[in-house]
C-alpha cells in the first residue's frame, strides 16, 4: 500500500515521538533485487569488528558489572589509571602471566574507556596523563 507523501508527513508531524532525520548523501546503490539504499561510503562498518573480540570484551564487562556494579566505569576514571591497567595487562599477556585472566579483553576495555571519555567530552576532566610537549 502506498501513501501520499503529504499524508505521511501530516501523520508523522502529529505523532508525539521524537522526530529523527534520515541522513541522505544523495547517492544510491541498487541491489539485484531492485531494492535501493544510500551508499555506505565513509560510514562506520561494524561488521569489520571481530565478533570474537567483541564477545570477550562483553564478557569482561559482565564480570565487571558483577564485581563493581552496572556501568560503574562510566562514572569516570583518570586516564593514568586506565593506561596503567592497559599496559599492565599487555605486559602480563606478553609474559604469559595469569593466563586465566583475559588480558587482551582488559586492554580493549581500557582503550575503549579512554575513547568513550574523549567522545563524551570528559577528556579535560579525566586526562591526567603527562603533557610531554
Amino acid at each position: 500500500m502506498c501513501y501520499d507523501e503529504a499524508y505521511v508527513i501530516e501523520i508523522i508531524s502529529t505523532m508525539e515521538v521524537k522526530q529523527f532525520e534520515t541522513k541522505d548523501s544523495g547517492e544510491r546503490r541498487e541491489f539485484p533485487t531492485g531494492a535501493r539504499r544510500d551508499v555506505n561510503t565513509n560510514k562506520p562498518d561494524f561488521t569489520l569488528i571481530s565478533p570474537f573480540a567483541l564477545k570477550r570484551l562483553a564478557m569482561l564487562m559482565v564480570r565487571g558489572k558483577i564485581k563493581y556494579g552496572p556501568s560503574n566505569w562510566m562514572l569516570g576514571m583518570p586516564f593514568t589509571t586506565l593506561a596503567e591497567s592497559g599496559m599492565r595487562h599487555f605486559q602480563q599477556f606478553l609474559a604469559n602471566e595469569s593466563p586465566e585472566e583475559d588480558h587482551l579483553a582488559a586492554i580493549l576495555f581500557n582503550i575503549m574507556a579512554i575513547i568513550h571519555f574523549q567522545e563524551v567530552g570528559r577528556e579535560e576532566e579525566l586526562n591526567d596523563l603527562p603533557k610531554w610537549k
